[in-house]
């Protein structure tokens, strides 16, 4: 893996996967042409257009019968104790969004963004046991 930091002007695709392949992270191209990872869950890894920020997504399905008021008291408690990846509700309260943003600004390692990425995998598989359970689809 190089040590080269990541920074706005030098953030590629081709970049990241070359990252990821070094840290042996499995990876696909969705249709999008967005990098998704394998890593104990389907993360979608986004260099924004500005380059400025790498954004880090996962998405659950809901159940339609949950109570609305209890999923977003569910998502600020979320919010609260895994402040790195913040959650969301979308699509009319039928899906959950947790995202993370890496800001490139100054720059960041390779090593970060690979440790950023494990860590931001693992917050989803918490906060859906501590918090989410009873409305998962």
């Amino acid at each position: 893996m190089s040590d080269e930091t990541i920074t706005p002007d030098n953030v590629t695709r081709d970049r990241l996967q070359g990252i990821l392949n070094a840290a042996f992270i499995d990876y696909s191209i969705d249709s999008d042409g967005d990098i998704v990872t394998r890593d104990r869950l389907k993360c979608v890894v986004l260099p924004l257009a500005a380059k400025s920020t790498i954004t880090l997504r996962a998405y659950f399905g809901l159940s339609e019968s949950a109570d609305r008021a209890e999923l977003l008291e569910a998502v600020n408690a979320s919010n609260s104790e895994y402040m790195f990846a913040r959650a969301v509700v979308v699509n009319d309260f039928r899906s959950l969004v947790f995202q993370a943003d890496i800001p490139l600004a100054g720059g960041i390692s390779p090593k970060y963004l690979v440790c950023s990425l494990r860590r931001f995998c693992q917050i989803p598989h918490d906060a859906c046991r501590d918090h989410f359970a009873p409305f998962m689809d």
